[in-house]
């Protein structure tokens, strides 16, 4: 029986009740500097703290009189797999002096670091310092009292080696917005050393830019570098105030990233936050920085883009415009911080982390276990680790239900969704990690499900649009985001303090008992059901129903749910066509297209192809067969006369085998990427590297660097793999134009199948339709929807 819990807000928020913290910063000595706002001034205030290990025996304690410093106690509860030990030192460089050797003599190897072992178990000094006060950021704050400053670096080139800045974007949010310029090269210098200076006058908290972790810091570091300029950016004096590198290791599938990080200030790359946004519906065709703004209905930009390679060029001829231009870049970063960032900025005010990795942290690991660490050292308890991993451990759940009962075309749709669900059973059920003795999890999940329902219900009742309804509404946000990733932290194994994934399985195994009976009793009442998940189902209603009847029925059917679980109403489309599970195209009623999934919108895809398969979904949920159709014929006749170009035709990925990997698969399968890359004399490259390629009339893969004017291609050089270079896509068309005319009509074609009749299908995608016969199949054309039948209709109204 989990012990009780005596005040879970504690985990939930910390317990010290400081007041606007905006920066922390901290390292290995104990020392802690706490940059707050009072009064609206910023005050420094020094702290210390002594550093801490969770360790799960006491045995490598080497303690001479050198090391009396060092204080250790048992910590209550849990079993020997368990962290039942708490040291604490003056350093933690005096903890590592104090173990290491016994750990080397133990395992009979040389060490380092702690973070060698798995026997002891830390964070990083930030963290602990969080930890072990218990403060958060933010307390007491609103994400407009936050002083963020936007910038924008503008370039004569994109490669550092030979480019250099001449202008720089500047505005914050207590009203600045000013322009610095380097006249001459040799100006340039000046420039950052007044772009420094700017920032040490106005004191951000935070700093913000767009892509500015894989273009302009890198640039900045690199020309401070080359002119011997220090990136005095931060709070501290000296070179702990200078920029400073983050680098994430690279995984299997994406490349190592740098990230930046300085001293008594945040740095958010607001579009990573545009990626997260986009992440799971791909709605957004592209991720420029005026593509997004316009998204997200801003509405300050102004003019058509001025790319990164041609900026100094406009600037020589109309400076007026370049500078209106990179005011207005700064206003739509401003712009789209205020949408995005107040989720990340609420969660801060929670997890023992400082804001800039919050906002960057995935939300299990990077969120949700600070929190659980935080409980079990405010309770002195044994922290918990996971059975220990053998290779019978590392079984994956057996995940959520998934169902597509059919698909093709379907009007008048509708969604309802179990809300939370997984959150919900894991409450309602107990279900939460074997190990966790002191029943956190469950306690965490169950008080932000509550603060959330606050949140929401005091957002409905603020005034729209007001300062306090976005913020309600922003820290909704922020917790729905933990606590959806709860069953991602149980089944996330070997990476996971408490991940259990046995509890994971008892998770889906009920959620899978609630969605059959959802499915059931809508099927009982004669609705055609298209496909179903953890994620709500999708199902049709007769031609005729309102939708307060929609509503109705979705009532009607979660009343016969367990109690605590509610069914809600999510959404009514005009039509849906639903390709395969999770990958489907929606038609609101007034006209807007959802795409949802990789199968049917996909950065990899040619962009033709793309544009192709998009524009047709259009046609095909309005029902115009004809235009589909059309479509189809005019982009057959445009592949066929070569008016595609080299840029148009090529794919695009990231590569996820380093040269060794694959040279050593190569002998079973050779693959486009990687093929293209070795012909063009390349034998190294980076995993994560994103790459376009297209196949050639020799029948060769070719490589098609990237071109600095390409909208897309510049987000991927946001991400620190852009290549500077002219693009040949617009002068050759050596394509091979039988290889993509197969792909599309195998691959992309065939993914709009389901909408038809097998027959109707054959005769209207003919490569040579049969003149007359065919005119004759185009006018009497019509799709296959999927209806509830007359019969079932009257059912479900009586």
């Amino acid at each position: 029986m989990a012990e009780s819990i005596s005040n879970s807000d504690e985990w939930l928020c910390g317990w010290d009740p400081t007041p606007c913290i905006v920066s922390v910063w901290a390292d290995h000595s104990g020392r802690a500097k706490v940059w707050r706002r009072v009064g609206g001034q910023v005050v420094c205030e020094r702290e210390r703290y002594r550093p801490w290990v969770f360790a799960r025996n006491p045995d490598d304690l080497d303690y001479p009189g050198a090391y009396e410093s060092i204080y250790w106690h048992k910590l209550r509860g849990g079993t020997g797999r368990d962290y039942q030990y708490l040291f604490t030192g003056n350093t933690y460089r005096t903890l590592e002096r104090a173990i290491l050797p016994g750990a080397a003599r133990r395992l009979q190897m040389p060490l380092r670091y702690l973070t060698e072992l798995e026997d002891y178990h830390s964070l990083g000094p930030i963290e602990q310092y969080l930890i072990s006060t218990g403060r958060t950021f933010f307390k007491g704050m609103a994400y407009s009292e936050l002083h963020r400053l936007q910038f924008d670096l503008s370039v004569t080139a994109l490669d550092a080696a030979v480019g250099h800045i001449f202008m720089i974007a500047v505005r914050d949010s207590m009203g600045l917005e000013t322009l610095l310029e380097a006249t001459t090269p040799r100006g340039e210098a000046e420039l950052i050393r007044d772009f420094c200076a700017l920032i040490q006058e106005r004191d951000p908290d935070v700093l913000e830019g767009y892509g500015c972790f894989g273009l302009d810091l890198p640039f900045l570091e690199e020309r401070a570098r080359q002119l011997g300029v220090p990136l005095l950016l931060g709070r501290l004096e000296g070179k702990q105030g200078e920029l400073q590198r983050d680098d994430v290791a690279a995984s299997h599938y994406h490349r190592a990233q740098t990230r930046y990080t300085v001293a008594g200030r945040g740095i958010i790359d607001i579009l990573q936050a545009v990626y997260r946004h986009d992440a799971g519906t791909r709605i957004m065709g592209s991720y420029h920085l005026q593509a997004a703004a316009h998204y997200f209905g801003l509405t300050n930009t102004k003019g058509t883009p001025i790319h990164g390679h041609n900026v100094h060029d406009r600037f020589s001829v109309r400076p007026a415009k370049v500078r209106r231009y990179a005011l207005d870049n700064v206003c739509a970063v401003d712009g789209l911080s205020n949408i995005l960032m107040g989720a990340a900025f609420a969660i801060a005010g929670m997890t023992p982390r400082p804001y800039s990795k919050a906002a960057n942290a995935g939300p299990a690991m990077g969120v949700l276990e600070p929190m659980l660490i935080r409980a079990y050292y405010r309770a002195g308890a044994a922290l918990p680790r996971s059975a220990d991993l053998s290779n019978a451990d590392l079984r994956r759940s057996r995940g959520g239900a998934s169902y597509l009962f059919q698909g093709g075309l379907a009007r008048h749709v509708v969604k309802c969704d179990v809300a939370s669900m997984y959150p919900s059973i894991m409450t309602l059920y107990g279900i939460g990690p074997q190990y966790d003795h002191l029943g956190v999890f469950v306690q965490l999940v169950e008080q932000m499900m509550k603060m959330r329902l606050g949140y929401k219900r005091a957002a409905r009742v603020a005034t729209f649009g007001s300062a306090a309804a976005n913020q309600y509404k922003a820290q909704s946000a922020g917790l729905k985001l933990v606590i959806n990733a709860a069953y991602g932290y149980l089944a996330a194994g070997r990476m996971a303090l408490l991940a259990d994934v046995d509890a994971a399985d008892r998770l889906t195994d009920q959620s899978r008992v609630i969605l059959d009976q959802v499915i059931e009793e809508l099927r009982s009442r004669g609705m055609a059901l298209l496909e179903a998940d953890i994620d709500g189902v999708y199902f049709t209603v007769p031609a005729d129903w309102r939708e307060d009847e929609e509503r109705a029925l979705v009532a009607e059917v979660g009343a016969t749910l367990p109690t605590g679980i509610k069914l809600e109403f999510e959404g009514r489309y005009a039509a849906m066509y639903s390709n395969e599970i999770k990958n489907y195209a929606l038609l609101t009623y007034d006209g807007k297209m959802i795409v949802h999934g990789s199968g049917l919108r996909s950065s990899s895809s040619p962009p033709f192809a793309a544009r192709f398969l998009d524009d047709a979904l259009a046609h095909l949920l309005r029902g115009d067969i004809v235009a589909v159709v059309g479509l189809y014929q005019a982009t057959l006749a445009m592949l066929r006369s070569c008016k595609f170009t080299l840029n148009d035709v090529a794919s695009r990925t990231r590569l996820t085998k380093s040269a060794g990997d694959y040279q050593r698969s190569r002998s079973r399968l050779k693959e486009g990427p990687y093929e293209a890359l070795l012909n063009a004399g390349r034998t190294a490259w980076e995993v994560g590297e994103r790459v376009r390629f297209y196949h050639a009339q020799d029948g060769r893969y070719v490589w098609l660097p990237y071109a600095p004017d390409d909208l897309d291609d510049s987000i991927s050089g946001a991400e620190g793999s852009i290549r500077v270079g002219v693009s040949e896509g617009e002068e050759r068309r050596d394509y091979d134009v039988k290889y993509y005319l197969r792909l599309l009509r195998e691959s992309y074609l065939e993914r709009l199948k389901k909408a038809f009749r097998e027959e109707d299908y054959k005769r209207l995608f003919r490569e040579k339709p049969q003149p007359g016969l065919w005119e004759r199949y185009l006018t009497s054309a019509q799709a296959h929807w999927i209806e509830v039948p007359a019969a079932s209709a009257h059912q479900a109204r009586e």
